[in-house]
């Protein structure tokens, strides 16, 4: 999902405060994640976390409060997304890692529109 720009500035803005303990994967390059929640239709952001890196505890997620970013306390209405959250419904493909059935979900402005459910055939030349 994608945040507005006065939030990814936020975040950078805390990871420059922070710029000793970051860590990213190839699995996440941007090195947050999100955790959504859609409550009457709605989409909502619950949380923000970073990973990080520290000696005590390691790799870990750090949370970065909604009130730092937003001004308010969570759950955020994320009204400015629109755009489709793909949910894998496995199983997945072997040499992709990614699942072949998946259902899609469109938002439109933060509020859910319609649900849609794909499935493909991978073809490979031998």
């Amino acid at each position: 999902m994608r945040l507005p720009s006065f939030a990814i500035e936020k975040i950078w803005e805390w990871e420059e405060t922070n710029k000793n303990r970051l860590a990213t994967s190839s699995a996440n390059w941007g090195g947050h994640t999100l955790t959504l929640g859609v409550r009457d239709s709605k989409l909502y952001i619950d949380r923000i976390s970073r990973d990080v890196h520290s000696e005590s505890n390691g790799f870990h997620q750090a949370d970065i409060t909604l009130d730092y970013i937003f001004g308010q306390e969570g759950p955020i209405f994320a009204v400015w997304f629109c755009d489709t959250l793909k949910e894998s419904l496995g199983p997945y493909e072997s040499n992709s890692g990614f699942s072949t059935n998946q259902r899609h979900y469109f938002f439109n402005y933060g509020v859910f529109e319609k649900v849609w459910k794909v499935e493909e055939t991978i073809i490979r030349k031998k």
